[in-house]
C-alpha cells in the first residue's frame, strides 16, 4: 500500500493508492425470449457503457430485494429472483464493488423504460451484445456463468 499525505486547508489528509473498502452491489440478469436486458450507464463509474441493471445494496435490504429494486428503478420492470448467477468484483482507483448477480424472471416487459441512472435500455441477442461497448468484464462474466448460452444468435 502506498500512502502519501496532502494538505487541504489546515487539515492533513491521508491519500492512499489502494482502492476503497468493498461495497456490496447487486445485479439482475433478465433473459426474455432469447434476448438479454442491458442498460447504458448514465453515471460513473463506466458512464456510457452497457451492463446489467444493478447498483448498490441499501442498508437493511436483502440481496434479492436489492436486485429487484435496482431492476425496477433502472428499467421499470418487476420480476422474481430465480437463482444466484455469480459474483464479480469491479475495482478501480475510486471504487471497489463486490457484485452478486441474480437471474430474474420478468413476466411482462411492456413497461420497460430507462430510469434512475440508466440512459437507455435494450434487449439484445448474443451478436448484438458483442457490438456494444460494455463495462469491462461483463461479457466474460456472462460467458463464464453459461448465461450467453441462453441468448439467440
Amino acid at each position: 500500500m502506498v500512502r502519501a499525505f496532502a494538505v487541504a486547508g489546515r487539515r492533513l489528509l491521508r491519500v492512499s493508492a489502494t482502492p476503497p473498502p468493498p461495497v456490496v452491489g447487486v445485479g439482475a440478469v433478465v433473459v426474455h425470449e432469447g434476448r438479454l436486458l442491458v442498460v447504458k450507464r448514465g453515471n460513473e463509474p463506466a458512464r456510457g457503457l452497457w451492463t446489467l441493471p444493478g447498483g448498490r445494496l441499501e442498508p437493511g435490504e436483502t440481496l434479492e430485494a436489492g436486485a429487484l429494486r435496482e431492476l425496477e428503478e433502472e428499467t421499470g420492470l418487476e420480476g422474481h429472483v430465480v437463482a444466484l448467477c455469480g459474483v464479480a468484483q469491479r475495482m478501480g482507483p475510486t471504487h471497489n464493488f463486490v457484485i452478486l448477480d441474480y437471474r430474474v424472471d420478468v413476466a411482462d416487459i411492456g413497461g420497460a423504460r430507462a430510469g434512475d441512472d440508466a440512459e437507455e435500455l435494450r434487449f439484445v441477442t448474443r451478436s448484438e451484445l458483442e457490438t456494444l461497448e460494455t463495462v469491462p468484464g461483463t461479457v466474460t462474466f456472462l460467458a463464464d456463468h453459461g448465461l450467453l448460452d441462453h441468448l439467440r444468435g
